[in-house]
């Protein structure tokens, strides 16, 4: 596969447009390992900046550093479930445009996860286990919420694979640091303390396909949803990115990989009736708060202020940033006004209809 240089993220293109005939975007589109690679190599909330290669053969990205080594595959994780034998019936209704539109919605950035790709154990990865698991079905909703009760030491149809690979989790530090690395609030509560899922859920004992063409429907508004907010979010990410992002430490590398390892060995006991009961959560996690700032450079700051659910503390101003902006405004303010008169241009009508945005 050809690698790409980007500098900036349309988030309308589609991954099927520049993958060879009959291949899987995951493993041969140029274009999305570039994006994988402009997004997701930043600062992890540890401190560490996750710096990702795309020169290391047979994998969409490559890391190796103090930290550990991983090596990344791609994945689309909003399954429009076209080929599922079960819902025949089911979307029989659905016109050819909408389930096309699902798909090509579903290729594009906001619906692209990266994990890791390399077996353990000759076992199932991540990927692997969550398509072929009977509970799960590929949903990346359901997926989510696992990955939620492993960070807090519960069981979950996943806690195997999971622990396994327990040293990417803990790169995050907690359940709030994956979900904000990733930019997945849209798919989260506020406090992330539960997931928004896209059918109604009743614990891992119902099957996850919808039952009905109505139920599909609803599905699909709300796999769409998500993938409409997720992809504005990027577009809002990249335009205040810096080479290190804000993040935060949370709970110690130890502690983490202490609630992964607790769930090892959990998978067959998800099949026992007297466990398919919703399990207990943590109402509050672990979090940061923020203070936005509007400073003269007229942008928008979020400055960390700590990393515990109970800090009170306010955040130090950088009061030489503030200070620099200012003088370059002053500078902008008198260089316009020794400036000729300025040419006025005439704003020509926006034209309607979906367009594409690069950030």
């Amino acid at each position: 596969m050809a690698r790409v240089a980007v500098s900036s993220i349309d988030i309308t293109f589609d991954f099927q447009s520049d993958t060879p005939p009959g291949r899987d975007p995951d493993a041969w589109s140029p274009m999305l390992c570039g994006y994988h690679k402009r997004l997701w190599n930043k600062r992890l909330p540890r401190g560490a900046t996750f710096d990702l290669q795309d020169t290391t053969p047979g994998v969409c990205l490559h890391h190796r550093s103090a930290i550990g080594e991983f090596f990344l595959s791609s994945d689309a994780v909003v399954p429009p479930f076209l080929r599922e034998p079960r819902l025949s019936g089911v979307l029989e209704p659905i016109s050819v445009e909408a389930r096309q539109t699902f798909m090509s919605l579903g290729y594009t950035m906001g619906g692209m996860m990266i994990c890791p790709g390399s077996r353990i154990g000759r076992k199932n990865t991540i990927n692997g286990a969550r398509g072929f698991h009977p509970r799960i079905k590929d949903r990346f909703d359901l997926t989510v919420e696992c990955i939620r009760r492993q960070y807090c030491g519960e069981l979950s149809p996943l806690s195997d694979v999971l622990a396994r690979y327990a040293d990417f989790f803990t790169l995050f530090s907690h359940f709030r640091g994956y979900v904000e690395f990733f930019l997945l609030q849209d798919l989260v509560i506020e406090d992330c303390s539960d997931v928004r899922f896209f059918i109604p859920f009743e614990g891992f004992k119902t099957s996850p396909l919808p039952g009905s063409t109505e139920a599909y429907r609803a599905y699909q508004r709300l796999a769409l949803d998500f993938i409409g907010a997720r992809n504005q979010r990027i577009v809002e990410w990249c335009r205040r990115a810096r080479p290190a992002n804000e993040w935060l430490p949370g709970c110690t590398l130890s502690g983490c990989r202490s609630a992964f390892g607790r769930c090892s060995g959990a998978a067959e006991a998800i099949s026992q009736p007297h466990l398919d009961q919703r399990l207990a959560r943590h109402a509050e996690t672990g979090g940061f708060a923020v203070e936005r700032l509007h400073h003269p450079g007229r942008e928008i700051h979020v400055d960390p202020l700590g990393n515990g659910a109970d800090t009170a503390r306010l955040a130090q101003v950088e009061v030489l940033r503030h200070l620099f902006a200012a003088v370059e405004l002053l500078v902008k303010f008198f260089r316009f006004h020794r400036a000729q008169s300025p040419r006025l241009s005439s704003a020509a009508p926006r034209s309607g209809g979906y367009s594409r945005r690069v950030v």
